[in-house]
């Protein structure tokens, strides 16, 4: 056993503590938008939300004009409103909340991802301040609760580099 393995024990006491943090982050952010549903709209979520709204309704890729007609999208990449999309077609247009959920177990992923590669380049030590560091940090509790791009962003960033270690 190198001194960068963990034994199954501590493995699973890791995933809860990480786990129950995540949890205590979505709980107050909760209890939040309940006073406050518009909570996780900001003005730059509009473009989002309009985009995803017509992916939805029409299949294209674009916002409806004030004439009704369909204005192709230049400034925004499919992926984030093509989520939003297949959010309406599961939820409901409209439904934010169930894509802050999703986008919460996908920081809880981006956490374990991170955590992963602290402990293996760096041990116990780097573990737990990475993932402290991850936990405790106000834009990443920010933007997972924003209809914004930058938590599948950062997952699939913590993704490449993860293949990248793993040599994959």
């Amino acid at each position: 056993m190198s001194s960068h393995d963990l034994n199954r024990k501590t493995v699973i006491w890791t995933i809860t503590v990480i786990a129950a943090l995540c949890l205590a982050r979505f709980v107050f952010f909760y209890v939040t938008f309940l006073s406050d549903p518009g909570l996780i709209i900001d003005p730059d979520s509009q473009s989002y939300i309009a985009v995803a709204k017509t992916l939805f309704e029409s299949g294209r890729f674009g916002a409806y004009a004030g004439d009704g007609t369909i204005v192709s999208e230049f400034r925004r990449t499919p992926g984030y409103p093509a989520f939003l999309a297949g959010i309406y077609a599961v939820f409901g247009t409209g439904n934010f909340l169930a894509a802050v959920i999703v986008q919460h177990g996908a920081f809880f992923v981006t956490v374990l991802i991170t955590a992963f590669l602290a402990f293996k380049l760096g041990g116990l030590p780097a573990l737990v301040v990475s993932s402290a560091f991850l936990l405790l940090d106000f834009a990443s509790f920010y933007f997972v609760n924003e209809i914004y791009t930058e938590t599948f962003f950062t997952l699939f960033l913590a993704t490449a580099i993860l293949m990248f270690y793993l040599g994959l």
